[in-house]
C-alpha cells in the first residue's frame, strides 16, 4: 500500500492525465484493471458519483473502457522503480509497460466538456426567458 501511494502520480504522468475528480476517476479505473486493489475499486466505484449525470456519462464513455482494457493489458506498474526512470522518455515508458494512450486528449475531452457545460447553461436561460421565469 505505501508504494502505490508513493506512485500514484506517476501514474496520472504516464497516462497523461492531470489532477481534478475527472482525471482522478480515470487513473483509479485504469489502477482498478492493473493492480486489483480495494482502494482503487472504491475509488472507482463511488468516485463518478461526485460528478454530474451528463459528465460521468461523457467521461465513463470516453475512457471507462480504454481504462479498463489499458489496465489489465499494461504490464504491473506497482513494482516499477520510477526513481530509475527520471531521465526515460514518457512515450518509451508507455512502450515498455505496455500502457496503451488514450482515445482523447484529456485537455481535448475538458474544453469540450466546458463547451457542452456553457451551451446547456446557454439552452436553460433561453428556456426560462421563454417562459417568462424572471429568477435567473
Amino acid at each position: 500500500m505505501q508504494r502505490y501511494r508513493e506512485s500514484h502520480d506517476f501514474y496520472h504522468v504516464l497516462l497523461g492525465f492531470g489532477v481534478s475528480l475527472p482525471a482522478e476517476l480515470v487513473v483509479k479505473w485504469f489502477e482498478l484493471s492493473n493492480f486489483n486493489l480495494p482502494v482503487a475499486a472504491l475509488s472507482s466505484t463511488f468516485g463518478p458519483l461526485r460528478l454530474e449525470s451528463e459528465e460521468r456519462k461523457r467521461l465513463w464513455r470516453t475512457y471507462g473502457t480504454w481504462a479498463l482494457k489499458s489496465g489489465s493489458k499494461a504490464e504491473c506498474l506497482i513494482g516499477v522503480y520510477w526513481e530509475k526512470e527520471w531521465e526515460t522518455d514518457i512515450d518509451e515508458l508507455r512502450n515498455r509497460f505496455g500502457v496503451e494512450k488514450p482515445p482523447v486528449g484529456f485537455g481535448t475531452f475538458r474544453k469540450e466538456e466546458r463547451r457542452l457545460k456553457e451551451m446547456r447553461e446557454s439552452e436553460r436561460l433561453q428556456r426560462e426567458r421563454g417562459t417568462g421565469n424572471v429568477n435567473l
